[in-house]
């Protein structure tokens, strides 16, 4: 049998996104709520690019990035609480 756990998560409560080099490993975490912390575009470790300048990946997780730091900035001003629905597995 299996069950279901929800973990609902609001962009407020997102301390810090990690970036996983897929090359070496090396993983960078950034709080969305410190504004001197931005998305780069290579590995600090090994100096990988990790997206061609402009491609849609690259503008995805930058857009995510800035997405969750505005949306738990800008949620006393909001008339909807927008929520990450986690799903989390569970086998007896």
């Amino acid at each position: 049998m299996t069950s279901e756990q929800r973990l609902l998560v609001e962009p407020s409560d997102i301390e810090a996104i990690e970036l996983l080099c897929n090359d070496c490993a090396a993983s960078v975490s950034l709080k969305p709520s410190d504004v001197r912390h931005f998305v780069g575009d290579q590995c600090p470790n090994c100096n990988l690019y990790w997206y061609k300048n402009g491609s849609q990946i690259e503008q995805a997780t930058k857009g995510m990035f800035m997405a969750i730091r505005t949306l738990a900035k800008m949620k006393q001003d909001a008339k909807v609480t927008v929520r990450l629905h986690i799903v989390q597995k569970v086998s007896d």
